[in-house]
């Protein structure tokens, strides 16, 4: 399962065009192997680095930095495996679907940018803290495959080559009126340090409301990208995971 927390892209828009937890047709995969049609089949891959970002109303440019890869194993790791596996779409030319789970045949449909490349964005949602501003959330991921040939088999499966992934999670203040999500972030940031700022109808509540608050900033304050007193200057943050 994807990770509750808040997100969206760094490329700041863009469509939901996957989801999680799809059945792809009426593959059985424990009976039938993978078919090599130049693209199908089985990629080494793994995670190599993450960089958390941050970026600032007072700031021109985000703020990054290398951090634990702990931060987005913890949302990926069941849903990208090394090998993984990938296949073409039947009669649809436009997708490609990635095997989360290949002996119940579960996955996510990815979109075709290109005849290797791909990309989706999963869980998508949304907290409206105003009529004129609203935090948006999303797991953004581009995918490109490289063939080649020789590679050793794993646990059986024969590899078609590897396959390289970005794959993101951010959270994006998003305003419809200059200035809107100023007065939110402001409180944000007031409860964040004091749960007496926090809204609840009593201090059990308003002690939750924090600690909700606080795990939502909790990776960008330890990776240290994020100072928890500029909270109130937040466009959006989150990281960048590099699989190779």
């Amino acid at each position: 399962m994807i990770g509750s927390r808040i997100l969206i892209s760094f490329v700041l828009t863009i469509a939901l065009t996957g989801s999680t937890g799809c059945r792809f047709g009426n593959f059985t995969s424990k009976d039938t192997q993978l078919k090599d049609d130049g693209f199908t089949g089985f990629y080494r891959t793994a995670a190599t680095r993450l960089n958390y970002c941050v970026k600032l109303k007072s700031e021109a440019e985000q703020i990054c930095a290398p951090a634990d890869l702990a931060y987005g194993l913890s949302d990926w790791s069941n849903l990208i495996s090394d090998p993984v596996a990938l296949t073409r779409v039947p009669n649809d030319s436009t997708r490609v679907f990635l095997f989360t789970d290949l002996e119940t045949d579960t996955g996510f449909y990815l979109t075709k940018s290109s005849d290797t490349a791909f990309s989706a964005t999963l869980s998508v949602s949304s907290d409206e803290f105003s009529a004129d501003c609203v935090g948006l959330q999303g797991f953004p991921i581009l995918g490109q495959v490289q063939r080649s040939s020789g590679l050793p088999p794993v646990n059986g499966s024969p590899i078609s080559g590897r396959a390289l992934f970005n794959a993101q999670w951010i959270y994006q203040f998003d305003e419809t009126v200059a200035d809107a999500c100023d007065a939110p972030r402001t409180a944000i940031e007031a409860c964040y340090h004091d749960a007496n700022d926090c809204t609840g109808a009593d201090a059990d509540e308003r002690l939750q409301t924090q600690t909700r608050i606080q795990r939502i900033f909790a990776d960008a304050v330890a990776s240290g990208v994020l100072d928890p007193t500029r909270i109130d200057e937040i466009e959006y943050f989150g990281y960048i995971m590099i699989y190779q």
